[in-house]
């Protein structure tokens, strides 16, 4: 038995159906008798676009949480009220505050919702994962990105609070999934802070086999067209068989990737089945 993968939340929506878009990431996992959740979108579409999908809540007994961002994780304390016996899966840095910072130099708060991550850390409900996790046969949830590749900067725009103290958030809590569908390996990224050519070279030592699709944010919004082509030829280099980006890979960047993955590419949209 292998894992089906949904797409409940991105920032666009497939036309013609009732799925609700926002800026933010949720994909649900079937199989094995499970339904494991990949991050809730900032709150807004998710409990809607379950209802769309003809899904209750409550069938849900897992959520991987990508980082501790809001458009990835506001969805959580309404699908927790719902739904008494969720499990959280998660590293422990994602729940420290986090921020953004503009141009001016102000820091916006960009943290899981105060309600949760003051309280979810502590409880019988979270499982913490610092380095790799698997929460059912065929499914792998990692953390300890490496930084591999030099064309992959972090980010200077992002802070976080650690022991009272403001330091660059370089994304340590970082988490990626990898689930074993019917064609292939695929491999799945809330936002890929840490690179998402660093994030398929360290899941590629997690299993001997290909991974067939990569898909999920790629963190490529405002990123020049001279580093999104080096991720793109990086990617077509690897023998990736489907792309499927969205969230913050940004829209301009689709005629590059189509220029590289022609039918490759499918641009992820909530309502997206693989």
């Amino acid at each position: 038995m292998t894992w089906q993968i949904q797409t409940l939340v991105e920032n666009t929506a497939l036309s013609g159906t009732r799925y609700m878009g926002e800026h933010g990431f949720s994909a649900l996992l079937t199989g094995h008798g499970r339904r494991i959740l990949f991050d809730t979108g900032q709150g807004h579409a998710l409990i809607h676009n379950l209802a769309v999908a003809d899904i209750l809540p409550e069938t849900i007994d897992t959520v991987i949480i990508s980082h501790g961002h809001y458009d990835h994780t506001g969805g959580l304390a309404g699908l927790m009220k719902q739904n008494p016996a969720l499990r959280v899966i998660a590293h422990p840095d994602a729940f420290l505050q986090k921020f953004w910072s503009t141009s001016s130099g102000a820091r916006i708060p960009i943290r899981v919702p105060e309600t949760i991550g003051d309280t979810l850390p502590g409880s019988d409900r979270f499982v913490p994962v610092t380095d790799v996790h698997s929460p059912a046969p065929g499914l792998t949830a990692f953390s300890g990105i490496l930084l591999r590749h030099p064309e992959e900067p972090l980010s200077d725009r992002f802070f976080r609070m650690k022991d009272n103290r403001v330091e660059p958030d370089l994304f340590v809590d970082e988490t990626a999934v990898l689930a074993e569908t019917d064609a292939g390996w695929v491999l799945i990224t809330g936002c890929a802070h840490r690179g998402i050519l660093n994030t398929l070279s360290h899941a590629r030592t997690l299993t001997d086999t290909t991974i067939h699709t990569v898909m999920g944010g790629f963190h490529l919004m405002g990123a020049g067209a001279q580093r999104v082509t080096a991720v793109c030829r990086a990617l077509e280099s690897a023998g990736i068989c489907r792309i499927m980006p969205g969230h913050c890979t940004g829209l301009e960047n689709m005629p590059l990737f189509h220029s590289f993955f022609r039918e490759r590419l499918t641009w992820n949209m909530a309502g997206t089945t693989l």
